[in-house]
């Protein structure tokens, strides 16, 4: 399948890994600080790496989702923590999509170019995986909507520039997927407070946070899309970009625990004579190549308005338990030091674990992989 990569994506990739070695220096500052890396996410914007799926006409590089993939892969590879300035382009994926001209020209190169951040606020405090339990309420007005509720473990809800905000708009008992919407709101005016979330386990240079509004108020053009209602079937176009992007964090971050391991065992030549090691070394190298590839394919057909739920689950779902196997193998066989603070592999140990909780806990990848293998024909 990588010789299906266009020469675009294969340089955009080698480019992708060449400023992570380059720019991701004090990773263990970052991450002991919970210290969101500005300077290098500006650098990110300027190298054109955060807006590989924004269109040309609105700043980036228009080479689809597969290739924001990459990068993350090789973002996550160096460090997780820095590798999420990736999100701050999260929900630029919705306004191009769904937004109008006027939406979409003023934000997305400001996106694009590291001169933004936007977030998508969709968790709540009852409501994760499941989204029917969103409580968030927009309000009809006669000039508006106005919006009351909360949400938390937002990525960057506390320094964003733009929030895309998922709200009930019809309470009416047979709503249902009908039942939702999308709104932006700046950082702008009153009816809105956010506080960022301390003490995290992992990712801790990626900032996440607590979002409350409290009558909110936004003008009517802040609706995303023509009407009401469409915000069930938007968030689910948001998920298989979205949880394809996570594919590249999994394989990314179990690429980098291999890359650690394999720097140990030249140190230390004598361990990597042993055929216990070399079984476990082939285990780990074979399931980050096949997660690679299940993503390269997933991202293929997606980037080709083909997008296959299923496969994107399947792909997610192997990705994150790969991150997670792969950094747990790669401490045990490093020694103890690796497991020591400050050592880098201790710290990929911290942020494997969130590939498969965020964008669909890996028990909701099940379902979906089951529901479509279920009702195959």
């Amino acid at each position: 399948m990588n010789s299906a990569l266009s020469p675009e994506h294969s340089q955009l990739a080698s480019d992708a890994r060449r400023f992570a070695v380059t720019h991701f220096v004090n990773t263990e500052y970052y991450d002991l600080h919970e210290k969101f890396p500005e300077d290098i996410w500006r650098s990110a914007g300027e190298e054109g790496l955060l807006g590989s799926f924004i269109q040309k006409k609105y700043g980036g590089r228009e080479l689809g989702y597969l290739a924001h993939t990459l990068i993350m892969e090789e973002f996550w590879r160096v460090d997780p923590g820095i590798g999420n300035i990736l999100l701050s382009v999260f929900g630029a994926e919705l306004l191009q999509q769904f937004g109008s001209e006027e939406q979409k020209a003023f934000w997305l190169p400001l996106l694009a170019k590291g001169k933004a951040i936007s977030c998508c606020a969709i968790t709540e405090p009852d409501a994760g995986s499941d989204i029917f339990n969103v409580s968030t309420l927009a309000t009809k007005l006669e000039n508006g909507w106005s919006l009351t509720g909360s949400k938390q473990f937002i990525t960057n809800a506390n320094r964003a520039d733009l929030i895309l905000i998922f709200a009930v708009t019809d309470q009416s008992p047979g709503a249902k997927t009908k039942a939702f919407s999308f709104f932006l709101s700046d950082r702008g005016g009153s009816g809105l407070s956010a506080q960022k979330m301390s003490g995290k386990m992992g990712i801790r240079a990626s900032d996440t946070a607590e979002i409350r509004f409290t009558d909110r108020f936004l003008p009517g053009e802040n609706l995303l899309g023509d009407l009401p209602g469409n915000g069930f079937a938007q968030a689910m176009s948001l998920f298989n970009i979205n949880r394809l992007f996570a594919c590249g964090q999994g394989v990314g971050i179990a690429q980098g625990s291999l890359d650690l391991l394999l720097q140990y065992l030249r140190e230390n030549p004598s361990h990597a004579s042993s055929q216990i090691i070399q079984y476990r070394v082939a285990e780990m190298a074979t399931s980050i190549e096949a997660s690679r590839q299940l993503y390269l394919w997933a991202g293929y057909n997606l980037d080709r308005n083909n997008a296959d739920p299923g496969l994107i689950a399947m792909a997610k779902l192997f990705a994150g338990e790969t991150g997670v196997r792969v950094v747990r193998e790669a401490v045990k066989l490093a020694g103890p030091k690796a497991a020591a603070g400050g050592h880098p592999l201790s710290r990929f140990y911290r942020d494997a674990k969130i590939v498969e909780i965020y964008e669909g806990a890996k028990d909701l990848e099940k379902l979906t992989i089951a529901r479509q293998v279920l009702t195959a024909r």
